[in-house]
């Protein structure tokens, strides 16, 4: 009786509509408890059994239909995008820890923006102070403008894929932000008002932004903290054709901001953005404090590894560039007690790199504890693999690192290194270049590659790495996995044991690699990130 009973529950339910096909629908989701959104909507404008009822979007932007009841969007209701969405999407309420109101990009589809593109506050606009809010790109979900570019629409006018102001309990994921501004080389305008995501105002935290794609715009990922904001998170996401990967950002002096992560990211391929007049600067992370003011932020965990970064063209500043400088006017990342980790990257100029005086790991803020990443220079006549200066930076450690094909492999200040912080680290492949510069209380001195020892008296510090005239890396490959040492490289076996340092690290993460190997518990570590 009881199967019979539930049969005829089943007819009536079909018999009017409801979607009770299944269990489990996209994403294992409750398919009744999905509401379904086009542009102009569809079918019956149900917003059940699939797109073919979809509502109308200008029903999603409607407050009266964000709330608690039945029908409505509240926590637990998944709304599937359908088809090409042309306006702007608008969350109204928040969903609740374990219901988080999600948005899913539905097969094939895309928020794209004629004209000027995204308004400055998002394509999706996150309601202020939002908690528990999931942004999901399903299998090829996409936002994007259609007009701007070169030869196109040439504006610098602010444009946004997301903004979610103040939010909480957030997460962006497997989406495509792409052609917020199509730039060709040489007509590129300043793009840091042109923008993947943002997430400012309020108190951010418990955010995640995760196996995203970001290409052809400007600013990526921009996070701007709170005093207390804690638990982001950036990963495996890739970034190509743009000026910034990942900017957390600050203003304010103190606070307690942390952990902060950008783990596990590829970033290449910026040259589209090189225009006369140097319009915009170039970075894969680019830490810093607002309104140059002299803010000072206090960060009691900043985790930058596992990622690549490759650089190219005359307008970037560093892969990773974690600001320093004081006073009004200066925009450092952090004050100089911020617990900062970069470790296990890969760190590459790829071509056209001129000049320059950042290094391939910037950290001029905090105290930062540099481990285990490959520097790949491409010339042995411009350019500085690494520099540890900057007053705001202090007990600097800098162990198990690779540099090779500089002009300048190490500048380093003194009073910035922690006794015993430089160390086992291995230079390589320097040709009549591969100089050191040592700056101390007599002064700055650059010593030749035959004056190693004498720049390790200077320093006090680097007393067992090593020069080598070939690392007996893998460099042919620019774009993807680059630096991984052969057989038979020095940079095997080479370096100091850190597992005591895991503990530090999300997930012991220093105590693998960047291909997520283990690192040996006892014995010697590879020099490098592999």
């Amino acid at each position: 009786m009881r199967l019979l009973g539930f049969i005829a529950i089943l007819g009536i339910a079909t018999a009017i509509g409801l979607n009770v096909s299944g269990a489990l629908g996209p994403a294992g989701r409750d398919p009744i408890r999905t509401i379904y959104v086009g542009q102009a909507g569809a079918g019956n404008r149900s917003g059940r059994g699939g797109c073919a009822n979809a509502r109308p979007l200008s029903w999603l932007n409607a407050a009266s239909n964000w709330g608690a009841g039945d029908g409505q969007i509240r926590p637990g209701v998944t709304v599937g995008l359908c088809g090409t969405i042309t306006g702007q999407l608008e969350t109204k309420k928040s969903g609740s820890g374990g219901k988080p109101i999600t948005i899913l990009f539905m097969a094939n589809a895309k928020i794209a923006k004629g004209g000027a593109g995204c308004p400055s506050s998002g394509c999706i606009s996150v309601a202020p102070s939002s908690e528990y809010i999931t942004i999901d790109g399903g299998s090829n979900g996409v936002i994007e403008n259609t007009d701007r570019g070169t030869g196109k629409l040439e504006s610098a006018e602010p444009t946004t894929g997301i903004e979610a102001r103040g939010c909480k309990h957030c997460t962006i994921e497997d989406l495509e932000i792409a052609n917020l501004y199509v730039a060709v080389r040489g007509h590129g305008p300043g793009a840091t008002e042109i923008r993947g995501i943002q997430i400012r105002e309020g108190t951010p935290e418990y955010d995640t932004v995760n196996h995203d794609v970001f290409h052809d715009l400007g600013w990526a990922v921009n996070i701007e903290a709170a005093p207390t904001t804690s638990h982001i998170d950036v990963e495996h996401d890739t970034f190509y054709h743009l000026t910034h990967g990942f900017s957390p950002t600050a203003g304010f002096s103190g606070g307690s901001i942390g952990p902060v992560v950008f783990a596990h990211n590829h970033f290449y391929r910026n040259l589209n953005w090189e225009a006369p007049g140097d319009p915009n600067h170039v970075d894969g992370v680019h830490c810093y404090s607002t309104d140059a003011k002299g803010y000072t932020p206090h960060y009691t965990g900043l985790y930058v590894y596992d990622n690549y970064i490759t650089m190219e063209g005359a307008d970037n500043t560093a892969p990773i560039y974690i600001e320093g400088g004081s006073g009004e006017g200066s925009t450092p990342c952090a004050d100089s007690t911020s617990n900062i980790w970069v470790f296990n990257n890969v760190l590459a100029y790829a071509k056209n790199v001129p000049e320059g005086a950042d290094g391939l790991l910037g950290a001029f803020s905090g105290e930062p504890h540099l481990y285990n990443n490959t520097l790949l220079g491409n010339s042995t006549t411009v350019r500085v693999c690494e520099v540890l200066n900057d007053h705001v930076a202090a007990e600097v450690r800098f162990t198990n690192n690779l540099a090779t094909r500089c002009k300048v492999f190490l500048e380093a200040e003194k009073e910035r290194l922690a006794a015993g912080g430089v160390e086992h680290n291995l230079w390589a492949d320097g040709g009549s270049g591969g100089t050191f510069v040592c700056i101390a209380a007599t002064g700055k001195r650059e010593y030749t590659r035959a004056e190693l020892s004498s720049w390790q008296a200077c320093l006090g510090n680097d007393m067992h790495s090593r020069m080598v005239s070939n690392a007996r890396l893998d460099l042919k490959e620019v774009v993807g996995v680059q630096g991984k040492p052969y057989a038979g490289s020095p940079a095997l076996a080479a370096g100091v044991n850190l597992t005591s340092l895991c503990p530090s690290t999300p997930a012991r993460a220093l105590c693998r690699n960047i291909n997520g190997e283990a690192r040996p518990s006892t014995g010697a570590w590879n020099i490098g990130a592999y």
